[in-house]
C-alpha cells in the first residue's frame, strides 16, 4: 500500500487534489476509515474524517464503533496509527450547537440545531485517552493539506523531530465508549443509568429516537425520574 487509499464513498476528495503536493493517491473501499497507508515502519495508519456530520454520527453510535473497529485492527496487526479530523467548527450560543466552515477569508455559519457541544469536547478527551490524535482543520482545502503531510511524515519516518524519544503507549478502546456520548448529550445522567438505558433500547439510536418522540417514557425505567428527565427537556 504505497499510497494514499481513499474510501469510495468520500466524494468531496479526489487523487487529483494530492498531485501539487507529490503524494500518490488512489479511491478504494475501504471497510473502516475515511482513508489509510502504510508508512516508513510498514504500520497501518488509519484516518476518518468528520465534518458537519458529527452529532448525528455520535448520536446513532456509528462513530464509535468505526473508532472501535479501527483500534481493533490496529491491535490486530501488532501496531499503527490512528487519527481522526474535525473539519469545520463546533461553537454554542444560547440556541444551541453551531457548526462553522472557513470560506474564502471569514468563517461563515453552516448550520444550528439544539444540541451540545459538551458531546464533541467530551468526545476529542475520550480519543486522546485511548491513543487517537485529533486534528483540526478549517475546510476542505485544509484538510487535504493534513492529508498530505501525514502520509508526507509517515514516509519520512515517525517520530518527528519533536516527539523523538517519547515512548507510544499501546491502544486499547471500551466499546461502551456509547456511555460517554450519551451522557455527554444528557448532562446529569449516571454511568450506571446510561448502561440500564443502553440495555433497553440496544443502542443509542434507539435511545434518541425515543428522546425526541416521547422522552416520558424513560420513566418507566428504574432510576429514571422526573429531575433526570427535567435536565434532558431542557438540552432538547
Amino acid at each position: 500500500m504505497d499510497s494514499l487509499i481513499i474510501d469510495d464513498r468520500e466524494h468531496a476528495v479526489k487523487p487529483s487534489m494530492f498531485d501539487s503536493y507529490d503524494v500518490p493517491a488512489e479511491v478504494r473501499r475501504l471497510e473502516i476509515g475515511d482513508y489509510s497507508f502504510v508508512d516508513s515502519n510498514g504500520e497501518i495508519n488509519l484516518i476518518t474524517r468528520k465534518s458537519s456530520d458529527l452529532p448525528q454520527s455520535v448520536y446513532s453510535g456509528h462513530f464509535q464503533r468505526e473508532i472501535a473497529d479501527m483500534v481493533d485492527v490496529v491491535n490486530g496487526v501488532g501496531g499503527g496509527r490512528l487519527w481522526y479530523i474535525q473539519e469545520g467548527m463546533y461553537t454554542t450560543s444560547f440556541k444551541g450547537l453551531k457548526y462553522w466552515k472557513y470560506n474564502g477569508d471569514k468563517w461563515t455559519e453552516a448550520w444550528q440545531h439544539a444540541g451540545d457541544r459538551g458531546t464533541s469536547l467530551s468526545m476529542e478527551v475520550s480519543l486522546g485517552s485511548i491513543g487517537v490524535a485529533t486534528i483540526h482543520t478549517a475546510n476542505l482545502h485544509e484538510t487535504i493539506k493534513v492529508l498530505a503531510r501525514l502520509y508526507q511524515k509517515g514516509k519520512e519516518g515517525w517520530p518527528t523531530t519533536l516527539t523523538a524519544g517519547i515512548p507510544r503507549r499501546k491502544m486499547s478502546v471500551r466499546r461502551d465508549e456509547r456511555l460517554n456520548s450519551l451522557m455527554g448529550f444528557w448532562r446529569g445522567l449516571s454511568e450506571k443509568h446510561a448502561a440500564t438505558l443502553l440495555k433497553e433500547y440496544g443502542n443509542l439510536g434507539k435511545i434518541f429516537e425515543q428522546m425526541f418522540d416521547a422522552p416520558e417514557e424513560f420513566l418507566k425505567l428504574k432510576g429514571i425520574g422526573p429531575k433526570s428527565l427535567a435536565k434532558l427537556k431542557e438540552v432538547l
